[in-house]
């Protein structure tokens, strides 16, 4: 059964959210439930995503290549979409008003978010996720408050700085 379940788990999620997306007419409409515009509930929920993310990605690292894995996880990933277009319809004049800066963004993006993949699924096949992902999350903190202060002027206080002060020790502490 473990064998089953690591070889087409996400099969089994894709399944699980055709599912889901059926039983509960069509994804638009689950949006619009109560629980689903809680931002405390789409924090927690988020958070249990993207702790779970890692667990199953290096599940699957065994079998597989980085770049096969990450195949196969855009694949269904664009499955889903279809699956969700398929149901919603495309809205196309939603694409008129996009220009060229915001095509260069969107290019941008993608390089962006292809690295980050490749670098995040090297790690998590290489070392310990559970302490992996602190660091990265930790840090991801810290650069977001530096690049706000040094791109976008935003004012950084003394509580920022004890702050990036106690993630940067603790970050430490993690990885000896």
């Amino acid at each position: 059964m473990k064998y089953f379940l690591i070889k087409y788990h996400n099969l089994i999620i894709l399944l699980f959210i055709s599912f889901y997306i059926k039983n509960f007419n069509l994804l638009g409409n689950i949006i619009k439930i109560k629980y689903f515009n809680n931002n405390i509930f789409n924090a927690s929920l988020l958070a249990l995503l993207y702790s779970l993310n890692p667990q199953i990605k290096k599940l699957n690292s065994t079998n597989l290549s980085i770049i096969e894995s990450m195949t196969i996880n855009h694949i269904f990933q664009s499955l889903i979409l279809i699956i969700y277009h398929s149901y919603n319809g495309i809205n196309y004049n939603a694409y008129v008003d996009i220009n060229f800066k915001n095509i260069l963004y969107y290019i941008i993006n993608v390089f962006f978010t292809f690295f980050q993949s490749f670098l995040f699924n090297t790690l998590i096949r290489n070392n310990n996720v559970s302490i992996i992902l602190p660091i990265i999350n930790s840090s991801t903190g810290i650069i977001t408050l530096l690049l706000g202060y040094f791109m976008f002027n935003e004012k950084l206080i003394k509580k920022n700085i004890i702050g990036i002060i106690f993630i940067t020790t603790g970050s430490y502490l993690l990885y000896q």
